[in-house]
């Protein structure tokens, strides 16, 4: 690593441009390689992100048939693509790699040689919020048509991207696609009155792009069928968002479980979070112990298929805007989803039914980013504890 950061320091811009170029070139495919119609790329940072896409996915591998498909996604939902996707041939690389030198550039021999053994004819791509990586990447494609948004994020530790020209081309949009100025930056998103998330509108867009056009966003919205064996009378409870400002406030938590033991509405009461914040969950628990609140347990699933099977048992999930949030909601589960404001209306709010209701509190500063202009996140954290009561409420009603 350390050879890589001493190239990056003492090479010239411009010596360091041409090697990043060679390095974009499409590597030569082995006699071999094997021919599908279509490639799916939907290589992203999240588990959500993947949920969200499922039934873009899915319009696709019906359309052109299982063996036809070839679908490139992050290593951390591998397992999952197998499991919606058991006949599908999947290749599963890094979600995202920021700095080119210290990241990007060692991992080259490495991915590179894979983009060798395949070719297709259509190449789609679902990764709207693009990173040089990902430009990278794909330009080591051989596609004979390429389908994507145009990019909506350029950004690099090292301020490289301009510097090469990559071998892929993003179609633009024609008089024929309504192309959407307000599905571009955040501040724009939070003002769209559309009633999906942005990001589902993007994927249409893109379809509408290779040629799928009369589909319905109805059609894209993912759905998941999965059942479980046992239904357990918990709350199940995910305070913990993929980043500490996105947390439900204890404070907020803590009314909320007051509440809901007097009424009697569930047996039992699970904190769930990802392994990478096992210690917060701990400390997060602790201090709903230190005010009395000691029927709270905490639980964690071995794997995706296991997190699934706790949504599906749980009698009502409530959660910040994670992962769970996006499969609960796939799953039809009756769910209370707190969503904060600096990315409101890209990838939530979204429901199948009554059983899901997303809460947050409206401010004129929506579509940060998460680059909070206020001394803290009141878009999550001055949600009325009363709101998600009578949420969850309304939820139990509409479940039966």
């Amino acid at each position: 690593m350390n050879y890589y950061r001493k190239m990056a320091k003492y090479f010239p811009r411009k010596m360091r441009g041409l090697i990043l170029h060679i390095w974009s070139r499409k590597p030569k495919l082995k006699r071999d390689a094997k021919r599908y119609k279509i490639c799916i790329f939907k290589v992203e940072n999240g588990i959500g992100d993947f949920v969200l896409a499922l039934g873009t996915i899915q319009f696709l591998v019906k359309k052109y048939g299982e063996s036809e498909c070839l679908l490139i996604i992050p290593q951390e939902v591998a397992g999952l693509a197998k499991y919606h996707f058991p006949k599908v041939d999947v290749i599963d690389i890094p979600g995202c790699l920021i700095s080119v030198w210290q990241n990007v550039i060692p991992s080259i021999p490495l991915l590179k040689p894979i983009f060798s053994t395949f070719q297709c004819e259509e190449l789609f791509c679902f990764r709207h919020r693009r990173e040089f990586y990902h430009e990278l990447v794909l330009g080591w494609i051989h596609a004979q048509k390429a389908y994507a948004h145009p990019s909506i994020l350029y950004r690099t530790a090292d301020s490289m991207y301009h510097m090469v020209r990559l071998n892929w081309k993003s179609y633009k949009y024609d008089s024929a696609i309504s192309f959407h100025p307000e599905l571009v930056s955040s501040r724009a998103i939070a003002k769209w009155k559309g009633e999906v998330p942005a990001e589902l509108f993007r994927h249409k867009c893109v379809l509408e792009l290779g040629g799928h056009d009369g589909i319905t966003i109805e059609q894209l919205l993912p759905k998941i069928n999965y059942i479980s064996e046992r239904v357990i009378d918990e709350l199940l409870i995910c305070p913990f968002g993929s980043t500490p400002i996105r947390d439900i406030p204890v404070e907020t938590l803590l009314k909320v479980l007051m509440e809901l033991r007097e009424r009697q509405y569930f047996g039992q009461y699970v904190l769930v979070g990802a392994a990478q914040r096992g210690d917060d969950l701990l400390a997060y628990k602790s201090k709903l112990e230190n005010h009395r609140i000691k029927d709270v347990m905490t639980d964690s699933a071995k794997d995706l298929l296991g997190l699934y099977d706790m949504i599906a048992s749980a009698k009502v999930i409530l959660t910040t805007e994670t992962s769970i949030a996006h499969i609960a909601t796939a799953m039809n589960r009756p769910a209370v989803i707190l969503l904060g404001g600096a990315q409101y209306g890209q990838f939530g709010p979204w429901k199948q039914s009554e059983n899901q209701i997303w809460l947050t509190h409206k401010l004129p500063c929506f579509g940060c980013d998460w680059s909070c202009v206020l001394n803290r996140p009141e878009c999550v954290q001055d949600i009325s504890p009363d709101d998600i009561l009578a949420a969850i409420s309304k939820v139990l009603i509409a479940n039966g």
